[in-house]
């Protein structure tokens, strides 16, 4: 593997006494990696179909993840499964944070690597390990160092296999229960269509339910309503339409925004950074797949 990171490292002050610094690890499966210190910013609820690992160097995060609100600290750990609902913000006066969204291809190589022979998943978000939080902080700084591929590689085979070790159940590889035909036909169509815009009528049309039933229905089967299940995959259409050079304005359009102010104002809801960020930060090769939609 001949790139190490990208060099473009893109740091942002979003206000006063808030900044946010992202990039992208082509090497290690486009890890993604952000550093920031928020005292205003909240997330809404959202999900990634990354996981999440990170620490808090200093501050208090809150979040709430199905009802339960945790709170991390200086000293814990913050891992998040993929496709979980869940949300941000300051529990005291700000806070300051590193995390990393590793890909499932790549935590399940680290997995079969250390032996764990099942689909890494993490027990509970927020754990006080200090031992693992100087790890991660330190694999963390490194990458955002530049350090050859090599060292980083290693690292992160050391750092997240002693963390899926400690942090992870040992899940069987059995497939999770198919959802009803009727709303997979609308997760289909919201995969295919997402570029245009669907009404809540049309969808429950699909299902052959009332607009009511069809929410409760997709949250009990996904675990987020359809609205947030659009809004997940038309980010990840923009992601993809920007990582491959698309500008802003297009890439808005042709992921089935209305506009770039709007895709502006989900995408830093959901990911912290702005669309613009993401594109410098992403630097993309092109020896590198887009990730996947």
């Amino acid at each position: 593997m001949t790139v190490a990171q990208s060099p473009d490292i893109e740091s942002h002050r979003i206000g006063r006494d808030e900044s946010a610094r992202y990039w992208r690890v082509p090497a290690l499966d486009h890890l993604e990696c952000l550093s920031a210190t928020f005292r205003r910013h909240s997330y809404s609820p959202h999900v990634h179909e990354t996981f999440v690992v990170g620490i808090i160097e200093q501050g208090v995060e809150q979040f709430d993840i199905a009802g339960t609100t945790w709170r991390a600290r200086p000293g814990d750990l913050v891992m998040v499964n993929p496709d979980t609902l869940h949300d941000g913000k300051p529990a005291t006066d700000y806070y300051r944070y590193r995390m990393l969204y590793p890909t499932e291809q790549l935590l399940r190589g680290i997995a079969d690597e250390i032996g764990l022979n099942a689909a890494p998943r993490f027990e509970t978000p927020v754990v006080h390990d200090p031992v693992t939080w100087r790890q991660v902080g330190l694999l963390h700084r490194m990458l955002e160092a530049g350090d050859d591929a090599l060292a980083q590689e290693s690292l992160t085979l050391a750092v997240l296999g002693g963390l899926l070790g400690r942090h992870t159940g040992r899940l069987d590889d059995a497939p999770p229960a198919r959802a009803p035909a009727m709303l997979e036909r609308v997760r289909e169509r919201m995969e295919a269509e997402y570029a245009r815009p669907l009404a809540l009528g049309e969808l429950a049309a699909t299902a052959g339910l009332s607009r009511y039933h069809l929410i409760r229905a997709f949250r009990r089967s996904y675990g987020v309503t359809p609205h947030l299940y659009l809004t997940a995959r038309r980010l990840r259409a923009a992601r993809a339409l920007i990582v491959a050079g698309t500008p802003l304005a297009e890439a808005a359009l042709g992921a089935g925004f209305a506009d770039q102010s709007h895709l502006n104002r989900l995408f830093k809801a959901w990911y912290g950074v702005t669309p613009g960020q993401f594109r410098r930060g992403s630097n993309i090769v092109q020896e590198s797949p887009p990730p996947r939609v």
